[in-house]
């Protein structure tokens, strides 16, 4: 499960999500609501869990978006 936010010091709201998905296939492409997301900070977190345990693993970090 991969979730996007844009950074705290946007206009966007922090607590604005801008992309999920659940299948590891499909990834962020930079876009919120159809339109290209301006350059920036975007935070991001990560939820991995096996299919052969209840064991999840999560990671959080940055994304530096230029274009």
């Amino acid at each position: 499960h991969t979730r996007y936010w844009r950074d705290w010091s946007s206009d966007v709201c922090s607590s604005d999500l801008i992309f999920q998905s659940k299948d590891k296939n499909i990834g962020w492409d930079g876009s919120y609501n159809g339109t290209m997301s301006p350059d920036g900070i975007y935070t991001y977190s990560v939820e991995l869990k096996l299919k052969t345990s209840a064991f999840v693993k999560i990671y959080h970090g940055h994304v530096n978006l230029f274009r």
